[in-house]
C-alpha cells in the first residue's frame, strides 16, 4: 500500500516482498530530504538522508517517450491493452510505465533496483485525495543512521518508491 502526500513532502509504502532480498514485511516512510526504513521482521530501522525530496507528480512525464503501438499486458489471467511510456534518464535507465489505453489509468511499472534487478510494480485501486496524517507519523523504533554508499543497497532496492499498490 502506497500513500504519496506531495503537498506535504512526504509518502508512506507498506509492502510485502513476495522475491528478493528485502525483507519481508517492510515500510518506507520519506519525509522531506530523509527516508526511513522499518523491517518489521526484525523490528529495526535505518535512516538516510538523500539530500534530495520527493519527485514531483508529473516526474515520470516530462522528457519521456510515448510508444506509438499498444501492448497487451496479463494481469491476473486476463489481458488489458495498455500505452507504453518510457522514461530514460540517469542516474537508473529506463523506467516503463504502463497506463490502461482506454482510460489512461496507471496500469504497471517496470524499472531497474540499481542492482541490476528489474522491479515490477502493479498499480492497484488508486485513490486521489488528501492522506491521513497520522500514516506519516514515524514508530517509536530507534533507527540506525546510514550514508549513501552504505545504505545503497537497501535504498536501490526499494527505489521502486512512489509506485505498489498506489492510494
Amino acid at each position: 500500500m502506497m500513500h504519496y502526500d506531495f503537498p506535504n513532502r512526504r509518502y508512506r509504502m507498506d509492502h510485502l516482498t513476495l522475491r528478493g532480498d528485502l525483507p519481508r514485511n517492510a515500510s518506507e516512510i520519506w519525509l522531506g530530504n530523509i527516508l526511513y526504513f522499518y523491517d518489521w521482521d526484525n523490528n529495526t530501522c535505518f535512516k538516510l538522508d538523500l539530500g534530495f525530496g520527493l519527485p514531483v507528480p508529473n516526474w515520470f512525464l516530462v522528457n519521456s517517450t510515448q510508444l506509438k503501438d499498444t501492448e497487451w499486458l496479463e494481469r491476473n489471467d486476463s489481458y488489458v491493452e495498455t500505452i507504453h511510456i518510457i522514461k530514460s534518464e540517469p542516474p537508473i535507465l529506463p523506467f516503463n510505465y504502463y497506463a490502461v489505453a482506454e482510460t489512461g489509468k496507471a496500469f504497471r511499472e517496470v524499472a531497474p533496483d540499481g542492482n541490476g534487478k528489474i522491479v515490477v510494480l502493479d498499480f492497484l485501486d488508486i485513490i486521489p485525495g488528501p492522506q491521513d496524517p497520522s500514516l506519516f507519523v514515524l514508530p517509536s523504533i530507534p533507527c540506525t543512521s546510514y550514508s549513501n554508499g552504505k545504505l545503497n543497497y537497501i535504498f536501490a532496492s526499494s527505489w521502486a518508491y512512489i509506485h505498489s499498490r498506489l492510494r
